[in-house]
């Protein structure tokens, strides 16, 4: 099920118009191309229009809205009124044009921010590691007969904090960042906390999703959690709190504040605080170079 974009302004449209994204009562106004992931020009029904449509793993539309000039939405999408009557049509040109430029911001990358904690509880591989040396591979073909290109990284394992029985001697990732890949210094020298996913062949996979930061960028409370601490919080759940007002709704989450009162998700809780269980199976934030007994921060004071 598609969502309706006012492309022009990045909101939703009225009610009569979103229905153009429906897959029953929306027509195709052209054939989606290979590339071309989750965004789709549909005609809405009863308005003549095409309108920007997006599937629920679309990403990129500020991009897309930065790739056209302002007077290009304004003179094909930009309709901020329940209805239309009066038929508006796209050039061939300028339709090619169109879904030329959505292939490429169809593949932008955009992930939510997450705690230290839960990026190690949510990992399959956590492991601190040195980058020996990086290629371009081809791991197969997509559905369209394309050439699937991925980085390999080498690197050297200094320590593993969860994964697998054998040593990890490569990681893979994306070749460029619009599609999550990830860039690392492959000087030998660096040294990095890296986790990702364990694929069904044993690879590991990484993308900017992932946790993945200079170890010495890494404070003495987050090394002791990816260490021991995380692990014993992983039955916790963390709550990023985005906008006031804010709460947790269960007695086993912590709630995440970081970007409320430091503006930033690398604040005091992300730095110094682990979400874990307490004696009566609840959970509250924790800090302490021991481990805990009944020194808990309050979940009003983060």
């Amino acid at each position: 099920m598609g969502q309706y974009v006012d492309a022009a302004v990045g909101g939703r449209s009225p009610a009569g118009i979103k229905r153009g994204c429906g897959g029953r009562r929306g027509g195709f106004a052209a054939l989606r191309p290979a590339r071309l992931t989750g965004l789709l020009l549909r005609s809405a029904p009863g308005s003549g229009k095409f309108v920007l449509c997006r599937s629920d793993s679309a990403a990129g539309l500020q991009s897309f809205r930065d790739l056209l000039s302002d007077a290009l939405f304004s003179a094909r999408f930009a309709a901020k009124t329940a209805r239309m009557t009066k038929p508006v049509s796209l050039s061939a040109p300028l339709l090619a044009l169109l879904l030329w430029r959505l292939g490429e911001v169809a593949e932008a990358c955009s992930c939510a921010p997450a705690h230290p904690q839960q990026a190690y509880c949510t990992a399959d591989v956590v492991i601190r590691a040195k980058v020996t040396g990086q290629k371009e591979v081809l791991t197969g073909s997509d559905t369209y007969g394309n050439p699937i290109k991925k980085i390999q990284y080498d690197i050297k394992q200094l320590k593993m904090f969860k994964g697998p029985s054998q040593e990890i001697s490569a990681i893979f990732t994306a070749p460029t960042s619009a599609v999550c890949g990830v860039a690392l210094e492959s000087d030998g020298k660096s040294e990095y906390l890296v986790t990702g996913k364990l694929e069904s062949d044993g690879t590991v996979h990484v993308t900017l999703c992932d946790f993945i930061v200079p170890w010495n960028s890494l404070t003495p409370a987050q090394r002791k959690g990816f260490d021991v601490r995380y692990e014993t919080g992983c039955g916790c759940r963390i709550v990023r709190c985005s906008s006031v007002p804010c709460s947790v709704s269960d007695p086993v989450e912590c709630l995440w504040t970081d970007w409320i009162t430091e503006s930033t998700v690398q604040g005091p809780q992300a730095q110094h605080y682990t979400c874990i269980k307490r004696n009566d199976n609840s959970c509250a934030w924790y800090r302490g170079a021991a481990l805990p007994k009944n020194d808990f921060m309050d979940i009003e004071d983060p």
